[in-house]
């Protein structure tokens, strides 16, 4: 929800997720998302008209991502625009409405550090909250710093993370960078044996791109030095306009950073376009969801879905892919022939083949099949790795 250019989505199909469905009212916005994510289901429309009409309609999914519109939440918006304020209060509160109806395993939301921490936007905070325990999820929440994660910027983003009451919560992701100008040697030694990389800067977020951009703006007013990136260092954050401000200007040369550049900063790959003039690709790239900080969060969603798979009953998970065996695949097992037809719907096809378990079948395929052997045994690798990530849940503060 609230797809955006789609970084929230690249990210999870990063994580190894398929996207299913996207749902925004801005044009630029769309078409970049659908150029990026062809197989994608898009709505080009407001988020009203998609609640009332088309949800229903919707693929079913596992994860519902949802990222609405920051202004009115975020401490950049220094006036309080209580315009924003009103209209973004009405978006956050569709998505309880939409869990209710999709029933997602998981809702991923991300927004700004203020979403939760001024006075302006508790009492939103909490009925949306409310709404989310009233329809039978839980939550827990973090602030995760970009540069944690490989992002060359100083941003942090709220993240929620709600599972129905009875399940478990996906871990945190573990940071997988630290920022090298600001630590000892000693404990750079000990990043690096941690396997920790340094967090990029700006020199080497734009290494290899072309300095001389055609159509950009060059600074010939303002001195360049007040408000200039620093190629050794890490920007603050990401803006969605070209309106002066030191943070956008090139590190080298008197002109704004460019949309690609942009998007480096951002952790999008050279190969996702972004659609529209100008100003919407500026737009596009600042107000989106860095890839890398997504992909940390939703690997360890999928890891936490393919538990819910996998514990209750492992025999019945496909061996190379992450989904229960289908009615065929079962009949297979049970020694059917390809003609032999099952009718009913999907529950009873499951049934009607139980005379013996698929864990007896697979047991006696496995006197002459030494590659499935090798499948079972990683199988119960993945179990012992869930039971010391469960360990890890019930034992850590959520």
């Amino acid at each position: 929800m609230f797809c955006g250019a789609g970084g929230f989505s690249e990210g999870a199909r990063q994580a190894g997720f398929r996207v299913k469905w996207g749902i925004d009212k801005d044009d630029s916005s769309i078409e970049t998302f659908l150029y990026n994510h062809h197989n994608a289901t898009v709505y080009n429309m407001e988020i009203d008209e998609f609640m009332s009409k088309k949800i229903r309609d919707a693929f079913h999914v596992d994860v519902l991502l949802a990222a609405p519109p920051c202004q009115g939440f975020t401490g950049a918006n220094t006036r309080g625009n209580i315009i924003d304020m009103t209209t973004n209060m009405i978006l956050v509160m569709n998505i309880p409405q939409a869990l209710d109806i999709l029933r997602p395993k998981v809702l991923v939301f991300e927004n700004v550090k203020g979403f939760f921490n001024q006075k302006k936007s508790d009492e939103i905070y909490k009925l949306f909250v409310n709404d989310l325990l009233d329809i039978g999820y839980k939550i827990k929440t973090k602030i995760l710093k970009a540069t944690d994660f490989g992002i060359c910027q100083r941003r942090e983003r709220f993240i929620m993370l709600a599972v129905p009451t009875e399940s478990n919560f996906p871990c945190w992701p573990e940071p997988t960078h630290y920022i090298n100008s600001e630590v000892s040697d000693q404990v750079r030694a000990n990043y690096r044996e941690m396997n920790l990389l340094p967090t990029p800067t700006v020199d080497v977020a734009f290494r290899g791109l072309t300095a001389a951009t055609p159509n950009m703006n060059y600074i010939k007013t303002v001195p360049y030095h007040l408000r200039r990136l620093k190629s050794n260092q890490i920007p603050s954050t990401v803006l969605c306009t070209i309106s002066p401000g030191w943070d956008n200007i090139h590190p080298t040369i008197f002109r704004y950073i460019s949309p690609r550049e942009s998007a480096r900063l951002q952790s999008f790959s050279d190969t996702y376009e972004f659609k529209g003039n100008l100003a919407s690709q500026y737009r596009q790239v600042g107000n989106s969801v860095p890839p890398l900080l997504a992909k940390a969060i939703i690997k360890e969603v999928k890891f936490e879905i393919v538990t819910l798979l996998l514990i209750p009953g492992w025999d019945n998970i496909h061996p190379t892919i992450f989904r229960y065996i289908s009615p065929r695949e079962s009949a297979r097992l049970q020694s059917f022939s390809d003609t032999y037809e099952f009718k009913g719907n999907l529950a009873s096809q499951y049934r009607q083949g139980n005379s013996n378990t698929i864990t007896d079948v697979i047991l006696r395929f496995l006197i002459d099949h030494d590659e499935i052997v090798e499948i079972v045994e990683t199988m119960v690798k993945i179990v012992e790795q869930i039971k010391i990530r469960r360990f890890r849940i019930n034992n850590s503060k959520l």
